[in-house]
Order: C-alpha cells, then sequence, then structure tokens
C-alpha cells in the first residue's frame, strides 16, 4: 500500500524523534530496530522504507537531539536581557529540569563515549551535525568579545604574555558560514 508523502515525512519524524528520546535513555545497544518501531506502532520491516541503515538513524537522531538541545539554549538565551544570554544557557543547562529529562537530555553527555567507538564515516555525519549547531550559537551577541577584550588588556604585560603563548588569546572574530547543513540521510 502506497501512502501519500507528507503521510511517509511524517512517519519519519517520529521514528526519528522515538530513536532522539531512546538513545539518551538507552544507548544504542538498548533498544532494538523491532521495538523502536513497535513503540512508533510501525513495523520492524517498515524501518527500511525510511533509512538505508541503522547508522543512518543513529546520526539522524543524535543531530536532532543537537537541534533540540539548541534550540532550548538559544530560547533561553532569547528570553534573557541583552548581556545575560550566556549566563540563562548555562543556568537552562545545569538546571534541575534538564539534568533529570533523561530522554531530552544532553546528548554529547549521555553518547559521547558511544559517538567515539562508530565509523569514522559516521563520526564525521555527527560532527558536521555539532558545527551546524555550533554556527547557531556563534550568531548570538554574548558581549564576551567586549569583556574579553577589555580582560586582556588589563593583565599584566607578562601574564599576557605566558597566556598568549599558551594558546589562550582571543580568538579571531570573524562571522561564521552563514550557510548551515542540515544532517539527514533523506527518504526512500
Amino acid at each position: 500500500m502506497r501512502y501519500p508523502v507528507e503521510q511517509k515525512a511524517e512517519t519519519h519524524e517520529r521514528i526519528i524523534d522515538a530513536a532522539t528520546r531512546s538513545l539518551r535513555e538507552h544507548g544504542s545497544e538498548g533498544q532494538g530496530v523491532a521495538r523502536l518501531m513497535k513503540d512508533v506502532g510501525l513495523t520492524h520491516g517498515g524501518f527500511y522504507r525510511h533509512f538505508e541503515s541503522k547508522e543512518d538513524l543513529y546520526v539522524d537522531a543524535i543531530a536532532r537531539g543537537f537541534q533540540e538541545a539548541a534550540d532550548r539554549m538559544l530560547a533561553a538565551a532569547a528570553r534573557a536581557p541583552q548581556g545575560e544570554q550566556l549566563r540563562a544557557i548555562i543556568e537552562r543547562y545545569l538546571s534541575l529540569e534538564h539534568l533529570e529529562d533523561s530522554g531530552g537530555g544532553c546528548v554529547l553527555s549521555t553518547l559521547a563515549a558511544e559517538i567515539a567507538r562508530q565509523r569514522p564515516a559516521v563520526r564525521a555525519r555527527i560532527n558536521a551535525a555539532m558545527k551546524c549547531v555550533r554556527i547557531a550559537f556563534n550568531r548570538i551577541d554574548f558581549g564576551l568579545r567586549a569583556v574579553l577584550d577589555s580582560w586582556w588588556t588589563q593583565q599584566e604585560a607578562p601574564a599576557s604574555g605566558r597566556a598568549r603563548d599558551a594558546g589562550l588569546a582571543p580568538v579571531c572574530s570573524a562571522e561564521p558560514s552563514s550557510r548551515c547543513c542540515h544532517i539527514h540521510t533523506g527518504q526512500r
């Protein structure tokens, strides 16, 4: 039976959402494809109508987790007064609500060791997703450039020289690429 394109896309998104939550709660080996598909109300065989492989779902789910986390952090920054955005992001990340949300918490703190053991091609796709999140954060003016510049000018020359020699000097403030990637394996 053929389904409308919109329905297939919605189903695809439901699978990614469920996988994102499951990965954070159980890791990649904690819940198999059959169980995941059952939880979404689909058959195991239907999985391969949406993904080439389990790795594709893994990457899409991790990318979604990065995006969800970034969206929450950026929303916290948007609600904060000018100059308080970084504090708002840190407070959101360290909040009890975030800590207790095992299925919606930080993808990296949950899966970093697992990600490190993935094939290089999978890690490269995950790194690309991480870079997209970094680009989104780079677009926020945290007011840190002025703070860092002021701090560096107030330091004694010898201490400042040592810090710069250690690679701790402020880095170039060049605008990141406005083009962001979307890590998505596509649908079949």
